[in-house]
């Protein structure tokens, strides 16, 4: 939870309660508790209750536990209330200072009871003030003995007591306990509010969300975790702005601050720590769990006491069978493995051969690079290692520095690589000459690094047979490798141990492919992002400029044209599956206006990409270069387009190569029968981009446009913007095609549509209402849009000139 001033985050019910408990009539007080888990915004809560109590002209007492509550109360009493004391409350203050001055414990008691009436002659009676105690159950053993008397004297002078409490544990004030309110853990869309509030001026990428959510696991929705998380990260550099969001940057696991309460008390107590030591993310049987904990000479008791209040925290989950327990919070686990290396320093495992195949089999490139860096020279200088050994190393080497993008190596590895023969192999890398690296690779012996580039060599130009793989899994494979798409490739690939990791830039790249493909331009963006906040140093690695590629050609289609340019600035094409960075620049120049510049430059890369021997993938760059001449009326460019289309299909017969050879045909020469075959290919495959280009030209040359227009505005409303959808939806009406309607909600203006429309009275762009209501752009055009249907609006000063009379109210009541 997060307040500014009396506005919280996802409490509003559980302040209405306790608001409605404490402020009763006169001679109602009552005691209440707030409870709930470490984290969850117990302090938060009763902090912005007694502002607005106070804003509200309750007296209010605010106490704490850490100093002697008695002490604290009287001072108070005596500072706020001493000056304009009524006889009865100067003689009760001065009764009470005369019985602290000499304390004891029958004193202790009468000081208790003429404090509790001190307080209530001051802020009880018609006033119905409140006491507010944070903590009661961390009291020492002098306030436990006065709290009870203290509270019950206040209740029965007129005085709310609040006191807040960890979950069910114990306090002196259960037993006079009237009323309780219950904090459980914030929603996601509360969550975001509150992490908002702390980045501001930008939303949130989903993905630094989404790291959060896995990384705290049942602690996510405890903003007195979640909030300090945040603020570790970004004091440690790993909070950065890409493309307008907030992201989150390195693939260090994210771990609990040191300060974090779990963390000190796995460090610091003696049987948490012996806890600490035996738990794992794996479960534990409880059997395990105690000879463990016996071998340590923990305090069993002490030690299942806190092992429960883990478990009802949230921190350590029980299995389902109640017989093994386990580490619940990834980030509670990275906290205290981070200690342990720290206290323990282990040292490096040496490398070998079947470590460097582990490594590369996991993907784990990154450590393959920094272990050869590191042991390769001293096993070169020893001159006892196989040559052959040496040679599947440095070759492994080179490959694994091709893949994190490591373009400089210490120099001690530099001389050692030549002394082994090892070519540089940065040239024919970034034109994507992979039979040339291949070559290279082999000459320091045959090496799985090796043939996976001369398999890469043979799917970027024309087809190769593979008796090992069936035509269908070929096909795909070939269309993954077109795309740049390495990390499809490495798993198609059964003759070689490589796999990509999860967090490799090959793989951040699939994603984004994946996502544009199936119409999910907001999670394309949002992994890209994520790429970019990846190790600025490698910002020039082929994955993240194709990535920045399809980046830009979804803000483009968007009519974002600004963050587009941005996406592609300063990347170059010249990288291999680089077509891409061409058909993406082409496209936002043609959409921008400068349809001379487009064509000029597509051909021109495209020669470019030719020159290098490059053939697959290519019919997507020159499908656009037809789309653009043909509405420019630039036949002769159109027709040498499909000419070239033509015979790249006949090198490299693929089934993407052909419908895009059918589309140009039938764009280029208005042949129905062709754009009907390639409509089919493109279903066949779920080519949308293909199949929406196809129906918008069998509209344009058919007598009833309907079908072809119905089908194209259902893919454009999950495949592209909403300008895009109006424009389509004009040509609908003029054609007389009856345009789809979405099924109106039972209510005719929801929460969030309202939230919007105030938004839009402060001035908010859509991009800052989304950022605001932590959905994206995307939606909030969407809602508008129905919202301007709805109230019959036309413009934005309309919808704010209609919200202020009240008139919108009238419409959607």
């Amino acid at each position: 939870m997060s307040r500014e001033g009396a506005q919280v985050v996802g409490r509003d019910g559980e302040l209405a309660l306790l608001t409605e408990y404490v402020l009763r009539p006169p001679g109602r007080a009552a005691v209440v508790a707030v409870r709930g888990g470490a984290g969850v915004g117990r302090t938060a809560l009763l902090d912005t209750a007694c502002h607005t109590w106070r804003r509200g002209g309750r007296p209010v007492l605010r106490v704490p536990v850490e100093r002697p509550l008695l002490d604290v109360l009287l001072d108070a009493v005596r500072e706020r209330y001493g000056h304009t004391a009524s006889p009865r409350l100067m003689d009760s203050i001065a009764a009470a200072s005369s019985l602290r001055a000499r304390r004891g414990r029958p004193e202790g008691l009468a000081l208790a009871h003429e404090v509790g009436r001190a307080v209530a002659l001051a802020v009880g009676g018609d006033r119905c003030g409140v006491v507010a105690i944070d903590d009661a159950d961390r009291c020492d053993a002098a306030t436990s003995d006065v709290l009870a008397p203290v509270a019950e004297m206040a209740r029965n002078g007129g005085v709310s007591v609040v006191f807040t409490a960890r979950g069910a544990a114990a306090t002196p004030l259960d037993v006079l306990v009237d009323e309780s309110v219950a904090l459980g853990p914030l929603s996601e869309q509360d969550v975001r509010g509150v992490l908002s509030r702390r980045l501001p001026r930008h939303p949130l990428d989903d993905t630094l969300v989404a790291a959060l959510r896995t990384a705290l696991g049942p602690l996510f929705g405890h903003p007195g975790v979640v909030l300090p998380t945040l603020r570790s990260l970004r004091e440690a550099g790993r909070l950065v702005v890409v493309d307008e969001h907030w992201c989150l940057r390195g693939d260090d696991e994210i771990a609990l601050p040191a300060e974090d309460e779990f963390v000190r008390l796995f460090r610091w107590h003696p049987s948490a720590a012996a806890l600490a030591a035996v738990l794992t993310p794996r479960p534990l049987g409880l059997d395990d769990l105690v000879r463990d904990l016996e071998h340590r000479g923990a305090d069993l008791g002490e030690a299942g006491t806190l092992l429960d209040e883990l478990v009802a925290a949230g921190a350590v989950s029980v299995s389902a069978t109640g017989d093994a327990v386990s580490l619940a919070v990834p980030a509670l686990t990275a906290a205290l493995r981070s200690a342990a290396v720290r206290e323990r320093a282990v040292p490096p495992r040496a490398v070998t051969p079947a470590r460097v195949r582990d490594l590369v089999a996991e993907g784990r490139f990154d450590e393959v690079c920094d272990q050869l860096e590191r042991d390769l020279p001293s096993l070169v200088r020893d001159g006892t290692a196989n040559p052959g050994v040496l040679g599947e190393l440095a070759a492994t080497y080179l490959a694994a520095r091709l893949h994190e993008w490591r373009r400089c190596e210490p120099p001690e590895m530099t001389a050692v690589l030549r002394e082994l023969g090892a070519p540089d192999p940065w040239q024919p890398y970034a034109a994507g000459r992979w039979d040339a690296l291949a070559r290279h690779l082999d000459r320091l012996g045959p090496t799985t690094p090796g043939a996976f580039f001369s398999l890469l060599a043979a799917l970027s130009g024309p087809p190769v047979d593979d008796a090992e793989l069936p035509p269908g899994r070929l096909e795909a494979l070939r269309d993954a490798a077109a795309h740049g798409d390495l990390a499809t490739v490495l798993e198609f690939f059964p003759r070689t141990a490589c796999r990509t990791s999860t967090d490799s830039d090959f793989a951040g790249y699939r994603r984004v492919l994946r996502a544009y493909r199936e119409g999910d331009w907001d999670a394309a963006l949002s992994w890209a992002r994520r790429m970019e906040a990846r190790a600025p140093e490698r910002r020039d690695a082929p994955p993240r400029r194709l990535a920045r590629a399809i980046a830009a050609e979804a803000c483009s289609r968007a009519g974002d044209h600004e963050r587009a340019d941005a996406w592609l600035r300063g990347v170059s094409h010249e990288v291999f599956a680089g077509h891409l960075v061409s058909w993406a620049r082409c496209g936002l120049r043609y959409r921008t206006g400068r349809a001379a510049e487009a064509l000029d430059g597509g051909w021109r890369e495209y020669r470019w990409h030719r020159e290098q021997g490059r053939t697959s993938g290519l019919d997507v760059l020159l499908g656009r270069l037809v789309d653009c001449a043909v509405r420019e009326g630039e036949q002769h460019c159109a027709e040498l387009g499909l000419a070239e289309l033509e015979d790249l299909d006949a090198l490299v017969r693929h089934r993407r190569s052909r419908t895009a050879v059918l589309l140009a045909r039938g764009l280029v020469h208005h042949d129905r029968a062709a754009l009907a075959e390639a409509l089919r290919l493109a279903r066949g495959s779920g080519d949308l981009n293909s199949v929406a280009r196809a129906c918008l030209a069998l509209s344009e040359l058919s007598d009833d446009p309907g079908p072809w227009l119905s089908e194209m505005y259902e893919l454009t409303r999950r495949y592209g913007s909403a300008q895009s959808r109006v424009q389509l939806a004009e040509a609908m009406r003029q054609h007389g095609v009856v345009v789809p309607q979405q099924r109106a909600r039972s209510e005719s203006f929801g929460e969030i549509e309202a939230r919007m429309v105030e938004l839009v009275s402060d001035g908010c762009t859509n991009r800052q209402i989304a950022a605001v209501l932590h959905v994206s752009e995307k939606t909030v055009e969407s809602h508008l849009t129905r919202i301007f249907a709805r109230t019959g609006c036309r413009t934005r000063v309309e919808l704010v000139a209609a919200w202020l009379d009240g008139r919108i109210g009238e419409v959607t009541a």
